[in-house]
């Protein structure tokens, strides 16, 4: 499994200059030409309770790891936000759901990108 992204700029960041990809179950913010790979699981309250925060999180994660393969994974930052019709689903569905998302933005993104500057300190990987 990736490493987490956990400080609030690396969100920002994300949010920010990062490719927004939605569908019904989920919103991916993907930052293509981030310094290194990172992902996060996002359930807010609009989502439910502690426990269907908690499940759509596991459900996010079990589809992210469907779809990134360990030999190419997905490139940059990656965070999923669930949206609440997530939760009629099981991890098999939000999993073919990703796959086309990212098949969506792979077919819109040029094929090389340069490496993005570390806001924190300013340089390069």
């Amino acid at each position: 499994m990736r490493p987490t992204l956990r400080r609030a700029r690396d969100f920002e960041l994300v949010y920010t200059r990062g490719r927004k990809l939605t569908s019904a179950v989920v919103v991916v913010f993907h930052l293509a030409n981030a310094p290194d790979i990172k992902v996060a699981f996002v359930a807010s309250r609009k989502v439910g309770g502690a426990v269907q925060r908690n499940r759509a999180k596991r459900v996010m994660r079990a589809a992210f790891a469907g779809v990134d393969d360990p030999g190419k994974p997905i490139p940059g930052w990656v965070v999923l936000v669930a949206r609440r019709d997530i939760l009629r689903f099981k991890s098999t569905d939000v999993r073919e759901e990703l796959v086309r998302l990212f098949e969506q933005e792979a077919a819109s993104l040029p094929a090389e990108r340069g490496k993005l500057t570390d806001p924190a300190t300013g340089s390069g990987p």
